[in-house]
């Protein structure tokens, strides 16, 4: 789990650090917001039996605009930033819009590197790579036929 974790911490950082509206004395608490908000929001869609949709956003093949889970951790991130950085909440979710897809699109990039990549990040998130597919078929599948990654990479 500490892979995914210092993964989302690092780019997060260079997001916040890059970002003039967050003070310096506040971007180590923001980078924290960050990291626990999107870790958070990932782990919930996946115990909600939405494996199939994180393996596609973190895959690239969902896209990360108008994403609904991506949606629900800028929506906790925006109320964050508003009362820690004593923003609107109008700048607090423009800010928050920027640094979530910026995040996400750069794991993106890393999963890109790989099938073991993205297999890892699905485990320590608490899900599998067949979303509910193995649950419902398991049964009739045969166990080469269960690897959904041959058809995304």
């Amino acid at each position: 789990m500490e892979s995914i974790i210092n993964q989302i911490r690092n780019l997060a950082k260079k997001e916040v650090e890059d970002n003039p509206q967050i003070p310096e004395q506040e971007q180590p608490s923001a980078i924290q917001q960050t990291v626990e908000t999107l870790m958070q929001t990932l782990k919930k869609a996946i115990a909600e039996g939405k494996n199939d949709r994180v393996v596609r956003i973190l895959s690239g093949k969902e896209p990360i605009p108008d994403n609904s889970i991506l949606g629900e951790a800028i929506t906790k991130l925006k109320s964050t930033f508003s009362a820690q950085l004593k923003i609107s909440e109008v700048e607090a979710e423009l800010l928050a819009g920027k640094i979530v897809p910026g995040v996400m699109g750069s794991l993106v990039t890393k999963t890109e590197e790989g099938e073991e990549q993205l297999r890892d990040i699905m485990q320590t998130l608490g899900g599998d790579m067949l979303g509910d597919i193995e649950g419902k078929f398991g049964k009739y599948l045969k166990d080469d036929d269960k690897d959904p990654l041959k058809s995304l990479f």
